[in-house]
Formats: structure tokens, C-alpha cells, sequence
């Protein structure tokens, strides 16, 4: 059984028919892009093969349907949720 803690940090930019993610390492390198569908089985895949993983998506329509479903079903829990700033904010 491997119990050494996964220390990537994923980023997921979500998108209505599929998502991106960039996997960091401990140090900061990339170490894997990917693109994900936007459906449930194939989110769940991802969300097991990264468990323990630290997980930052951008708040959207999305958000929170993808957030319950990684700590629902995998435990993988959102750390943070970042909003992009308006135009009118800049």
C-alpha cells in the first residue's frame, strides 16, 4: 500500500464541453497538462487518480457541481476557489 502524501498542486480551468489542468510538482515544475470531458465518469477518474492532491479551479457555473462531486465521491476536497476579476475590477 503507498501511503507517501501527493504533494502536486493541480490547477483546472473549467469549460462548458471540457476542462484543462496543469499538475505541479513540490518544487513548482509542470509536470503534466491534460484535458478533461465535462461529464461525470471521466471527472471521477481524474479525481481518484489525483487523490490527496491540492486542487484550485476558478469559481464558476461549474464549480460547485464539480466540487461536490470530487469530495462526494473520492473524498478529493476543492482548496481554493478563485474568482477572475471583472474588467471592471482592473
Amino acid at each position: 500500500m503507498n501511503t507517501a502524501k501527493n504533494t502536486h498542486t493541480i490547477g483546472i480551468d473549467l469549460g462548458d464541453k471540457s476542462h484543462e489542468t496543469c499538475t505541479l510538482n513540490a518544487e513548482g515544475e509542470i509536470i503534466e497538462r491534460t484535458t478533461l470531458l465535462n461529464n461525470q465518469p471521466e471527472l471521477i477518474r481524474f479525481s481518484k487518480a489525483n487523490r490527496g492532491a491540492t486542487l484550485i479551479m476558478e469559481a464558476g457555473c461549474h464549480s460547485p457541481w464539480i466540487s461536490r462531486l470530487f469530495n462526494q465521491r473520492t473524498g478529493t476536497r476543492i482548496t481554493q476557489l478563485l474568482n477572475r476579476p471583472s474588467f471592471n475590477e482592473v
